[in-house]
């Protein structure tokens, strides 16, 4: 494990912090910019804790957790990366507050892990991204509340879209509420089909 504190890491030729294996690291106020895959990208059994950290401008995701990792974020800022911003996958684990994700080139935060994935997202923006602001599977544990959704900027091609899309029913582990949102979509209780809620209030979420 380790530390990394108040650098620049510009044009890498792949990620430009890469943690893997099983060490523990912490990332305070560094700025990576124009990576050429994922600005941030933690795998193995590797954990990180990072505070007001921007990753702006990758080739790639903003930030990728893989295989059974854990990261903690606060104050960060994922913006204008070509693909997702925040990427979930396998058994991994995030956890984000008061951070900002924005106009990144897929979906604002994706989390499609198995079923050891959690996702948990609190005080935090994902807006205008170009595909949706939330995709969450059916495997990740969910705590998402206290949270403003929007979807691609107004006239972009994909503008349709919705903006939160969640994959099956919200069970014991998953919570979504007090959220603020254009609208979202979500697999009915029941699994007879997709559903659209409707501008208003549904439970303690408002949709605009």
């Amino acid at each position: 494990g380790g530390a990394l504190s108040g650098c620049r890491i510009l044009g890498a030729a792949g990620e430009g912090v890469l943690l893997c294996g099983e060490g523990a690291w912490r990332l305070r106020q560094n700025r990576l910019q124009d990576n050429a895959t994922a600005g941030v990208r933690c795998s193995g059994r590797a954990s990180l804790r990072s505070d007001g950290d921007v990753v702006e401008r990758t080739a790639g995701a903003g930030l990728q957790a893989d295989g059974r990792s854990s990261v903690v974020v606060r104050n960060m800022r994922v913006v204008g990366n070509r693909e997702d911003g925040v990427v979930l996958l396998g058994g991994a684990s995030v956890s984000a507050e008061q951070s900002l994700v924005q106009g990144n080139g897929g979906v604002g935060v994706r989390a499609h892990g198995d079923g050891g994935s959690a996702l948990a997202l609190h005080s935090t923006c994902v807006v205008a991204n170009a595909k949706g602001a939330l995709s969450a599977g059916k495997a990740p544990a969910l705590r998402v509340h206290s949270n403003i959704f929007s979807g691609p900027e107004r006239g972009s091609c994909a503008a349709a879209t919705a903006p939160v899309v969640l994959e099956g029913w919200l069970g014991p582990h998953q919570a979504f509420e007090h959220n603020v949102a254009d609208g979202f979509t979500y697999l009915s209780a029941s699994g007879g089909g997709w559903k659209s809620a409707a501008p208003g209030a549904h439970g303690s979420n408002v949709v605009q």
